[in-house]
């Protein structure tokens, strides 16, 4: 069963994503990169061989996939029958520890589940999403695995045997795909857990224009919509009401 990285980028990353690429290339059996807002394709990107190019589309035009393109790749399972594998997805602004892949590997293997390194356990309903919520830090040591709500999705791993979410690379909520993730794991009734590792495990790269940039400090409703609907539906899923 392969491993992949699935990956999603724009221009300004550029930097920041030749640096990560270095840390994860010799983890993986593909490396699948989805250029948001390019022109054309690096030509440093088109020499390496592990690297397969996503242009995102709709109905033919140009197509903006933000974050959520780091699951164009689930389209292609879900429509031509791909073999199974570990689906990786990625954030370009991390650099990963060089035993990333094989320790994420046996984890899904011991639990079972989605595997992240990051992520919230939701405590309620009617909450703000960034402020109100307990958070689990991929900088932080662990040293316990356990159920959460939400997953990074820039450390999130799962096997598409058992999970692949076919439909959210054009979700209508952009720049959320945590929660648009997450939502969809719910729905189908999928465990996220949360897995042990040390401090500082993941390096993370400077970038000015994250999405934890773009909205901290208000929040939004979209995101706290989501994230009471996954509340909602982990909530009878515990209480044995599905």
């Amino acid at each position: 069963m392969i491993r992949s990285a699935n990956i999603a980028t724009m221009p300004s990353r550029l930097n920041q994503l030749s640096i990560m690429l270095e840390s994860i290339y010799d983890q993986f059996d593909e490396i699948r990169i989805c250029l948001n807002e390019f022109e054309s394709v690096p030509k440093w990107l088109e020499e390496k061989e592990k690297v397969i190019i996503i242009i995102p589309d709709k109905d033919g035009e140009p197509y903006n996939a933000t974050d959520n393109g780091k699951f164009a790749y689930c389209m292609s399972h879900a429509r031509i029958g791909l073999d199974h594998e570990y689906y990786f997805t990625l954030d370009d602004d991390i650099v990963y520890p060089p035993n990333y892949v094989e320790e994420t590997v046996k984890n899904i293997d011991t639990y079972g589940c989605i595997v992240t390194y990051h992520g919230r356990t939701l405590i309620g309903a009617g909450r703000g999403y960034y402020r109100e919520h307990e958070v689990y830090h991929n900088q932080w040591e662990q040293k316990d695995s356990f159920e959460i709500d939400v997953a990074g999705t820039g450390v999130s791993a799962f096997r598409t045997d058992y999970f692949c979410p076919s439909e959210i690379a054009f979700s209508k909520y952009q720049c959320m795909s945590d929660l648009v993730f997450s939502l969809e794991a719910a729905k189908q009734g999928k465990t996220i857990g949360c897995c042990a590792r040390p401090a500082q495990w993941f390096k993370l790269l400077k970038a000015e224009d994250t999405i934890f940039d773009k909205f901290q400090g208000r929040l939004t409703e979209d995101q706290n919509k989501l994230a009471d609907e996954i509340f909602n539906l982990r909530f009878e899923e515990r209480n044995g009401n599905t």
